[in-house]
Formats: C-alpha cells, sequence, structure tokens
C-alpha cells in the first residue's frame, strides 16, 4: 500500500517515566500515517509508559511533542470487562454515546464482528471466551472509533498459536481496509510478526532505538 506520508506523532528529546525517575531518555521519533511500528523491550523498560504518551494518558517528564491526530485507539494489557456478566455484542454497546442512534449501533456493531469473524458467537458471554476470541472482542471495540492510530499493549500474550495467527491476518486485513497507523508491543518475534511491520523500535539501557525503518 502506498500511503501519503503525514506525520501523527513527534516526539523531540522527551524522557518519560514516574516521579522523576527516567524510563527513556531523549526519545527523537516521528510517526507517519501508515506506519505499522513494533515496539520491543524487557519488562518494566518503558514500552507501555510510550504508549500512554503517545496517547495522552500520561505527560513526558522532559521534551516536547506535537499530536495531529484526532482520533487513538488504546488497548491495554490490563482488561477488566471480561469479569462482568455479558456479551461481545452488548460489551460494544457500552463504548456508545447514551444518545447515539440504536439502528447504527447495531449495523456498526454487526460489521465490525463480522470483520472479527465473531458475529455467530455474539450472545457469547465474555467469561465463556477463549483468550483469542477475547482479544479480538477488545479491536472491534478499537476499531469502532475508525481510529487514526490503534496501540496495541501485548495482545499475543496468553493466547496460542493459531489465536496469534487469526489475529494477525485480522490485523492485516484491518489496516489495508483503515490505512490507520498501528504500534504493537511484544515479546513474540516469531518470522510473522516481524514481517508485519514495517519499523522496529527496541528499548535498551533507557534508550529508544530504531532497528528497522526510517
Amino acid at each position: 500500500m502506498v500511503v501519503e506520508k503525514q506525520t501523527l506523532v513527534e516526539l523531540s528529546g522527551v524522557s518519560i517515566g514516574y516521579n522523576n525517575h527516567r524510563l527513556i531518555e531523549n526519545i527523537n521519533l516521528t510517526i507517519q500515517k501508515g506506519e505499522k511500528i513494533l515496539l520491543l523491550g524487557s519488562n518494566g523498560s518503558g514500552k507501555t509508559t510510550l504508549l500512554k504518551v503517545i496517547a495522552k494518558l500520561k505527560k513526558p517528564i522532559a521534551g516536547n511533542i506535537s499530536y495531529n491526530y484526532k482520533i487513538l485507539s488504546y488497548v491495554p494489557q490490563s482488561k477488566k470487562i471480561h469479569h462482568f456478566p455479558i456479551s461481545m455484542q452488548n460489551a460494544l454497546r457500552l463504548y456508545y454515546p447514551l444518545f447515539y442512534p440504536k439502528q447504527k449501533q447495531n449495523q456498526e456493531i454487526e460489521a465490525v464482528l463480522k470483520q472479527m469473524n465473531l458475529w455467530e458467537k455474539r450472545n457469547l458471554l465474555l467469561s465463556e471466551c477463549s483468550g483469542g476470541e477475547l482479544q479480538r472482542v477488545y479491536l472491534a471495540r478499537a476499531l469502532l472509533r475508525n481510529p487514526e492510530i490503534l496501540l496495541l499493549d501485548e495482545p499475543l500474550n496468553a493466547i496460542d498459536i493459531t489465536s496469534k495467527q487469526n489475529f494477525l491476518s485480522i490485523l492485516e486485513e484491518m489496516y489495508q481496509h483503515l490505512n490507520c497507523t498501528i504500534i504493537m508491543t511484544s515479546h513474540d518475534l516469531s518470522e510473522k510478526i516481524l514481517n508485519f511491520f514495517n519499523k522496529k523500535l527496541y528499548i535498551d539501557h533507557h534508550t529508544l532505538n530504531i532497528i528497522e525503518g526510517n
């Protein structure tokens, strides 16, 4: 896919962390429209914190950030919604504003669940879902906003190989349709995952390194 270059986020001399404890220092990074970015690093290196800074959920300790996107969807690691006795379909309804037209809700939910290959299971309770099915529900919820940037924090954890392959296939199809930027953290370095992403970043010794891509 040929994508016209457009900067969505630009970080200049940015340091991030908690209570002046710096996890990553002097980040200089440009995030372009249509990029598929894999963010790598050990546990506690700052991957999740960087995603939160990109999502405007956390402020940097130092440096400047330019935000040029309007809609971003963030799928965090901690997801508590599946503990409630609620179906896939109704869980997605919770994402809508109170006065959003019901008919439009139904149409959008049907479309996104079909895209995730979950429409036939729409009445299944989240507590009854497999790990792979849950991840697709969370992805469906994120896609309802038609985001310009999609942030995925360790979405492949605790799911089997078949579910991982299905998830990546759906992600590729979604990328082709939405033309959005994807930033994902992962400890899985299988060939299929590495081939999917065109830019790879690695956090090491408080430094963000670009190991592939511009």
